[in-house]
């Protein structure tokens, strides 16, 4: 992603890794007896958080279209979208 935020350049806010979320799910081997022989299956999920700064529209198309396609297999991803907008006027900046 910083390899593409340069290329297009775009200013690339702050990058955050959150620590994984781990689940365990034991389960047992037959389907009846046997209750000693059991298996477990582990999922880790990696979050990490990416903020990209001052896009146009189209940049941002552009953006995620190129991430999307190059994403590897088994990876989700979630985007979301901030705008801003001015002060109203009956607020006085500066004071």
């Amino acid at each position: 992603l910083q390899a593409v935020c340069t290329h297009l350049n775009l200013t690339r806010g702050r990058l955050e890794v959150l620590p994984y979320v781990r689940w365990i799910q034991p389960a047992l081997r037959s389907k009846f007896v046997h209750k000693k022989y059991k298996l477990h299956y582990e999922t880790r999920t990696h979050i990490t958080k990416f903020e990209v700064r001052n896009l146009t529209g189209s940049t941002a198309s552009t953006f995620l279209e190129y991430i999307q396609r190059n994403i590897p297999e088994g990876v989700g991803m979630r985007v979301g979208y901030v705008e801003m907008q001015p002060l109203p006027p009956t607020i006085k900046p500066g004071q």
